[in-house]
């Protein structure tokens, strides 16, 4: 970047284009060039090298490096990211926006250095702090806490910049200092404003302090524009060096989430201890068949760590619990690997190849993986059975023989920021290896441009057997009581036209030739009656269990006429109805 001698003997001057009249303006949160009004924007440049910064006086703007032109003018160059600001040649006569978007200084990327009226009333102290830390060291690791120890007004905004402009090692140094010094993160956190990160610091300060609550108030995670902008959001990611510091002590645990399905917990939960899992973290979603007094007997026992998540209508239960334990739950970060799965998924490995669900982690453990995609199995429906009382795999003994292209994950807690229900979401530019259940690297299908199918689906290593479709009873109770990552509906006995793509779904399963037995996959030596046998030796467990089963046999005899009749209104739908025809006259 050349230097010229800047003929203004300033180190501060306004910004323009003296060719058109027009100055800067920084406006709510945007850099426009303009004519009606006098211009806000100050570049504050440093004498010995090509270092500066955007400031109104009152408010900070952006880290830039300057290129000195003849005449007085300008480039200025983003320091986060080496892209060049220019004026964009769209808009009116007396306004355009000004961007960081170009990699050429043309005629719309020059700038004129503007003389500051003596009468001109300017903040000079915010302008003071920030010059004497920034232009006075090369450490960012420095400058970042002398502005935390300044009396600067606007340090969440210098600070969010300074992080833009951190190295990988830079990030890894400045966690490490805060994780040994955690009074000083507290007010850091305070700094920065930010739900997640002060209630993320607050789980890691706090080291005997668990909270098993996540309020209503954090709905708003759930969202998956929400999710994808937290990737981006400075103080996740600073976050996200923070718990990558954590280091694990064991293998790993399981996230779940729990809507209504109090009768699958005691078989599910026994399946996982089995199979080695160290904890099983399950998030509630608005339970009313009992399950939640179950959790909390099987959490009190130590069995389970159950986090009761409140939930309003319309919020994404499953979508909101995967984020809460990637951000905040400081529990995961004890486990090098979480397994984030639903309760009518059963993790499966060729015992041929490993001897346990360890032996597969470590065996993956010895590449660079971050995260391994498993292949789910579908299950073959029955037409009935003993559902509330029978554990589902003595029941459903059936399984399609292709592997579906869907996954499932295992994952590095410390690694991600989020997950959506079949893949993790990595906070930005923030590269992760991603592997298949066999080891080869898992990409994006293109067939269907989504990272949560694989378009060569394997099931050689580990799978998902996926009891997707069981038997009628349980269809019409599954879609009663909603899918934990669709927007949740409180009328818990309402159906909505969410289930009629699934009715042709069922049909199909049930009439499946191409099956194979289940007792290819699960483990030989699990005696899943004498697990939950064991459960039950608690008195509370055992309670609240039959308490479950009589709620849902309840409620299961409420809803049963509530669907017919549902079907029935749903005939005059003429997307789905020789489904809808087919499925009552078969199953009815």
């Amino acid at each position: 970047m050349s230097i010229f001698t800047m003929n203004i003997n300033m180190d501060i001057s306004l910004l323009g284009r003296k060719t058109e009249n027009s100055f800067l303006l920084y406006n709510k949160n945007e850099l426009i060039l303009q004519k009606e009004f006098e211009g806000n924007v100050l570049l504050v440049i440093a004498k010995s090298s090509d270092k500066g910064f955007l400031h109104t006086g009152n408010r900070f703007i952006d880290f830039v490096r300057v290129g000195l032109l003849p005449n007085n003018q300008c480039y200025l160059t983003s320091a986060s990211s080496r892209l060049i600001y220019s004026v964009s040649p769209l808009g009116d006569s007396k306004e355009k926006v000004v961007i960081a978007d170009r990699t050429k200084v043309l005629g719309w990327e020059t700038f004129d250095l503007i003389e500051i009226p003596e009468d001109k009333a300017t903040n000079h102290n915010e302008i003071i702090i920030i010059k004497n830390a920034y232009f006075n060291s090369n450490n960012l690791l420095d400058v970042f806490r002398k502005i935390v120890t300044s009396d600067l007004k606007d340090k969440k905004n210098v600070l969010e910049n300074i992080l833009e402009l951190m190295s990988t090692s830079d990030l890894d140094m400045l966690s490490q200092y805060y994780l040994e010094n955690t009074n000083e993160l507290e007010i850091l956190a305070d700094i920065s404003d930010d739900k997640f990160f002060i209630e993320s610091v607050n789980q890691i300060k706090n080291n005997e302090v668990r909270n098993y609550f996540v309020s209503n108030e954090m709905d708003f995670i759930a969202d998956r524009k929400n999710l994808f902008s937290l990737s981006k959001n400075k103080w996740m990611h600073f976050n996200c060096y923070i718990r990558k510091q954590l280091k694990p002590k064991n293998k790993f645990c399981v996230v779940a989430t729990s809507k209504n399905e109090g009768v699958y917990l005691l078989e599910w939960i026994a399946y996982y201890k089995h199979l080695g899992a160290g904890t099983i973290f399950i998030y509630s979603n608005g339970n009313d068949d009992g399950s939640d007094k179950l959790l909390k007997a099987l959490h009190d026992a130590g069995e389970i760590r159950y986090i009761e998540n409140q939930v309003n209508a319309g919020c994404s239960a499953q979508n909101k619990a995967y984020t809460h334990a990637l951000t905040i739950n400081k529990e995961i970060l004890e486990y090098e690997w979480s397994l984030f799965v639903d309760l009518d998924e059963y993790l499966t490995f060729n015992d041929s190849i490993f001897s346990s669900t360890h032996d597969f982690l470590d065996w993956h453990g010895k590449r660079d993986v971050n995260a391994i995609a498993l292949n789910w199995i579908f299950s073959i429906p029955d037409i009935d059975g003993d559902w509330i009382n029978i554990p589902i795999t003595k029941r459903i003994k059936n399984f399609e023989k292709r592997t579906n292209g869907h996954i499932k994950s295992f994952i590095r807690p410390h690694f991600f920021s989020s997950s959506l229900p079949h893949h993790p979401v990595s906070i930005e530019n923030f590269p992760f290896s991603y592997r298949t259940a066999s080891g080869q690297p898992h990409l994006k299908s293109k067939k269907y441009d989504s990272l949560s199918i694989s378009d060569n689906p394997s099931n050689t290593h580990a799978s998902i057997l996926h009891f997707f479709n069981r038997t009628i009873p349980e269809f019409i109770w599954k879609y009663s009581r909603n899918r934990g990552d669709h927007p949740n509906v409180t009328d818990s006995s309402a159906f909505t036209e969410s289930l009629l793509p699934f009715l042709k779904e069922f049909i199909t399963a049930i009439d499946s030739k191409n099956i194979t037995d289940s007792s290819s996959y699960f483990p030989k030596n699990i005696e899943i009656e004498v697990l939950i046998n064991g459960l039950l030796e608690n008195k509370h467990i055992c309670s609240a269990y039959l308490e479950v089963k009589n709620e849902t046999k309840r409620r299961y005899d409420m809803i049963y006429s509530l669907f017919w009749e549902f079907l029935d209104e749903q005939r005059k739908n003429e997307k789905y109805k020789s489904d809808i025809e087919f499925f009552i006259e078969r199953f009815h």
